[in-house]
């Protein structure tokens, strides 16, 4: 089963991915009242990229430890689903600009 992302909010910072170097400054968690903290991962919304908070909450690209470390991958699915299905939305949304 698919998990729908519970909360949103906007970060402190405005992070760049280190893929597309596009600023990420919002979130989406899977946990009612949780934040994005150091050595949590991520998905860039905008090239599906796999990302870490470092501890100064910069992103960087996960690492295979950190990947490893994943117990439940049905959430980081999650967040590579939203990802695309948001990249599809821009694409249809910049044919109707043209």
């Amino acid at each position: 089963m698919l998990k729908i992302p519970r909360e949103q909010g906007r970060l402190a910072n405005t992070p760049l991915c280190p893929k597309c170097r596009r600023e990420l400054d919002a979130f989406s968690v899977f946990e009612a009242g949780s934040r994005p903290e150091p050595g949590d991962l991520t998905v860039c919304l905008y090239c599906s990229a796999l990302l870490e908070f470092d501890s100064s909450m910069a992103l960087i690209t996960a690492t295979a430890e950190s990947i490893a470390g994943i117990a439940d991958l049905t959430e980081l699915q999650a967040a590579t689903h939203f990802a695309h299905e948001f990249q599809q939305l821009r694409k249809k949304e910049q044919q109707l600009d043209q």
